[in-house]
């Protein structure tokens, strides 16, 4: 194994990238580099760089595939400490001819599809069970927010959804990591923030109605509803009240609490 002598602090996956060919350019392998989340003073922490005259590894100029490149954007989401790293490692081979490493059937590949694969889950939780609630006109915009908790920071892959679901309708979805807004014409990042105080919201009765109107007791699967809508979900889930109730009255089975 070789001698561990670089280190690189990264945030997001942009910055990766510029670290990555930072070290691909230098001939650096993956098993002599140490990655770690987060800002640093500089983002190569330390390490020697090349020195005028010392040979140095051309940069390899074999392209990356497209989805491999954007299967590590979606899994950089992902909080597994091990990602950068296993990003690299998949590079470096990828660059050395070794295209197998892309594949499910390879120990990184299949490492790399298993991240992936989680925060794809995450990105369709996000879009199922975010609920806007409307605020009066007198508080001005946005007119309408949301709150949300998901495992991973993933607002930046929904916000083309939401854009065009809502519209030139002014609306944010907050997050405890990170925060969204959108107006029509533009659509702003921001910091996470803490929960949103209650919102009143007129339009919740009648969801409440169509809710209940629409439970079907004939398809009522528990185990495979806590499947499909996470019960760590149900708490900003304005429906989520009707639910052990509309669940206890078929007869059919109850919502104990499970374990988390």
């Amino acid at each position: 194994m070789a001698e561990v002598r670089h280190s690189a602090s990264v945030v997001d996956f942009a910055q990766w990238r510029s670290a990555a060919r930072h070290f691909l350019a230098a001939g650096i392998a993956p098993d002599a580099l140490v990655w770690n989340d987060g800002a640093s003073s500089s983002l190569f922490d330390a390490g020697p760089s090349p020195t005028p005259g010392q040979p140095v590894t051309p940069l390899r100029t074999a392209a990356v595939s497209a989805t491999l490149l954007d299967m590590m954007r979606l899994a950089s989401n992902h909080d597994a400490a091990d990602r950068w790293a296993l990003f690299y490692r998949i590079l470096w081979r990828w660059t050395r001819g070794e295209r197998c490493c892309a594949s499910a059937a390879d120990v990184d590949g299949a490492r790399l599809h298993q991240l992936t694969r989680e925060v794809r889950h995450e990105v369709c939780h996000v879009m199922s069970f975010v609920r806007f609630r409307e605020r009066s006109a007198p508080e001005g915009d946005p007119r309408y927010v949301a709150w949300i908790e998901p495992a991973y920071p993933v607002l930046r892959e929904v916000a083309d959804h939401f854009a065009r679901r809502m519209g030139r309708i002014s609306w944010m979805i907050a997050s405890p990591r990170e925060s969204v807004f959108g107006d029509g014409t533009r659509v702003v990042f921001g910091p996470g923030q803490q929960k949103l105080g209650a919102q009143t919201d007129p339009n919740e009765a009648l969801w409440a109605v169509y809710y209940r109107s629409t439970f079907n007791p004939g398809r009522l699967n528990v185990d495979l509803m806590r499947g499909h809508m996470p019960e760590r979900f149900w708490k900003n889930l304005p429906e989520a009240p009707q639910i052990e109730a509309l669940v206890s009255a078929t007869g059919l089975g109850t919502l104990r609490p499970t374990r988390r």
